[in-house]
């Protein structure tokens, strides 16, 4: 495919434009390759998926994907429950989150099994404000799963004073 506009059919969801990607079926699996374009205001760098349809493993979904995020829009899908129920919950307590990051993503959904996901973000002059606490200029990695978020050596300024910050959250949706 080269240049397809699509709009979701779930509610929420962002226009995807400017798409290119390879698309194939063999053996009972939709397999999607080096999908690249515009989700929103992120750049897709390269995504690849594989779906299932054998009757044995029917509904078995893997995604991979790479990018660069507009990390408000991230925090305004995440809260729409587009991710997950702990994602939305933990989305909904941050009161701000703006910048741009390079994202590094996985996910797996097995036909009866929750989703799994996994990935890596790497702010640059990111911004976030979280219980009152407004933090700016972030930059470094952190590392996320449904049960844990974890971040070393993040900086930034918190009111314009310089802080380094060691996160590790676990179980961060608390029940869903």
């Amino acid at each position: 495919l080269r240049d397809m506009v699509a709009n979701s059919i779930i509610d929420g969801a962002l226009p995807l434009r400017a798409a290119q990607c390879h698309i194939s079926l063999a053996d009972g699996v939709l397999s999607l390759q080096n999908l690249r374009g515009t989700y929103g205001d992120s750049n897709l760098a390269d995504v690849d998926g594989r779906y299932d349809l054998n009757s044995s493993a029917a509904g078995n979904l893997e995604v991979q994907a790479r990018g660069d995020v507009n990390l408000a829009e991230l925090r305004a899908q995440m809260r729409a429950g587009l991710v997950s129920k702990p994602a939305a919950k933990f989305a909904a307590s941050i009161q701000e989150l703006a910048g741009r990051s390079h994202i590094d993503f996985a996910l797996k959904h097995g036909a009866n099994a929750p989703i799994e996901f996994s990935g890596k973000l790497a702010l640059d002059n990111a911004r976030a404000r979280y219980e009152g606490y407004s933090l700016s200029d972030l930059k470094g990695e952190i590392a996320f799963t449904p049960k844990d978020l974890k971040g070393e050596n993040l900086h930034g300024q918190l009111s314009g004073a310089p802080v380094q910050i060691q996160l590790a959250l676990k179980d961060y949706a608390g029940d869903e």
